[in-house]
């Protein structure tokens, strides 16, 4: 017989720390994802079961509902963390992007994100969806049922009585739908995510929902902050892609026991690896930071802190300036007109810099225009349409006094000889987009970043 575990004066026969290990009996693999991530309980108004989103740190958190998870049998409740794991897996947070403001949409895409991993996990808690609830095929991918399901759902949504529209109706704590075992909610093995009874906006006829979803996406892309407030991952600083994509690539990394894994698994794991994903904001954000704590000056007010503290000798310390700069020059040979990108761009490098001056120059075998912006409603129309010339814009650099350059270009130019622009040898980072060819080898000095929009 399990000994009870008392938490917060309430019984259970396991604790959130020995399911997860549990887990690892199941796969090794998703053991491998799940330790990636942190595990903290939520509040019950917030997470009614289990969801993905992120710390304040920016660490993929998986937050769960104590009183929903730890009632579950032990199956189930692995499960439920298997099901939180092939989100993460399958990139889910990051691929898919739901609006809940429209209401029916939300629904398709949340029946088939959960559709497409469900159906890889043998135990989960009574009610959740499957590609047999609405009859569609097996072993499909997310992007399928998605599919699929608006194509049933557009039928589906109508009243069979008198044709009116169908919309969830909202359900009161007497819900039988929304009660487990001893009439509390969520628990007995019943999630709360998901759709109750439908109700037609005209006639009032009621019919039940075919399928339920097991937890909450609408919190992939957040963060319950220290005083249980939702709020966006971006407030945090934090790339959601990034975190993601190397929480998986280092577990494949990790985990050696391909043999071992099911073969939807091995499939994914074939499909990343073709796939090689570079995270430029990543790479501007190291750059931009690189830069910025470079700009320091001596300072006899600052003691040199290496000095042994015994040392008969005063050195001057040193303080970051007060006033960096960087410099943004666009390409306007008439190759890299990309609003959505430059945008993109743009507020990628005042969000890090923040105190720094951001300066636009445009230039093509000569400076156009240069002017101050601080936020993208400052940028101007391009100016210029003639060759390919970089020197201007490291003599327009040298002009302003700035600390580093951000090169928006294609690189199909003449370079300026790495001997006559002194710091900007390393302070300079040449931005491409969608360019497959080896740009890394061509560029003679600087950082090489490409912008992948497709």
């Amino acid at each position: 017989m399990v000994k009870k575990k008392v938490i917060d004066s309430k019984e259970y026969d396991f604790t959130m720390e020995e399911i997860c290990m549990s887990v690892l009996g199941v796969n090794r693999f998703y053991a491998t994802i799940l330790s990636k991530m942190v595990k903290t309980e939520a509040p019950k108004h917030l997470v009614p079961t289990a969801c993905v989103g992120f710390n304040k740190f920016g660490k993929l958190t998986m937050y769960y509902s104590k009183d929903f998870v730890l009632s579950l049998p032990l199956e189930k409740a692995k499960g439920t963390i298997v099901h939180e794991v092939l989100h993460v897996f399958f990139r889910h947070l990051t691929r898919f992007k739901i609006d809940e403001t429209n209401k029916h949409l939300a629904k398709i895409y949340n029946l088939g994100l959960d559709m497409a991993i469900n159906q890889y996990i043998p135990h989960l808690p009574d009610g959740v969806v499957y590609p047999e609830t609405y009859k569609l095929e097996k072993d499909k991918n997310a992007d399928y049922y998605i599919e699929e399901l608006k194509k049933l759902m557009e039928k589906q949504n109508q009243c069979p009585k008198c044709g009116g529209k169908m919309e969830q109706k909202p359900q009161g704590k007497g819900d039988k739908q929304d009660q487990g075992k001893d009439g509390q909610d969520g628990e007995g093995g019943q999630p709360q995510q998901g759709e109750g009874n439908q109700q037609c906006q005209d006639c009032g006829h009621e019919q039940p929902s075919n399928g339920q979803t097991l937890d909450s996406h609408d919190m992939w892309d957040k963060v319950i902050d220290d005083n249980g407030q939702v709020r966006d991952a971006k407030e945090f600083d934090i790339d959601a892609e990034y975190e993601v994509q190397t929480a998986v690539m280092k577990s494949i990394k990790e985990c050696k026991e391909y043999g071992r894994l099911p073969a939807f698994v091995e499939r994914e794991i074939a499909a990343l690896k073709v796939v090689k994903r570079h995270n430029w904001k990543k790479d501007l954000k190291v750059f931009v930071n690189t830069v910025l704590t470079s700009k320091k000056k001596l300072s006899q007010k600052r003691i040199n802190k290496r000095l042994p503290k015994d040392s008969k000798y005063l050195l001057p310390g040193k303080k970051k300036s007060r006033n960096p700069k960087l410099l943004l020059v666009r390409d306007t040979s008439g190759s890299m007109y990309d609003d959505k990108v430059q945008a993109e761009l743009l507020n990628e490098m005042i969000a890090i810099s923040k105190s720094a001056s951001v300066f636009v120059c445009d230039c093509d075998t000569k400076v156009h225009q240069t002017y101050t912006v601080r936020n993208v409603k400052d940028f101007k129309s391009y100016k210029g349409c003639g060759g390919t010339s970089f020197e201007p814009a490291f003599e327009e650099a040298r002009r302003l006094k700035v600390d580093g350059i951000v090169y928006l270009t294609d690189t199909d130019g003449s370079f300026p000889d790495k001997k006559n622009i002194g710091k900007f040898a390393s302070h300079t980072i040449w931005v491409t987009f969608d360019d497959k060819r080896d740009i890394e080898n061509k560029v003679p000095f600087g950082k090489h970043v490409n912008i992948d929009t497709k």
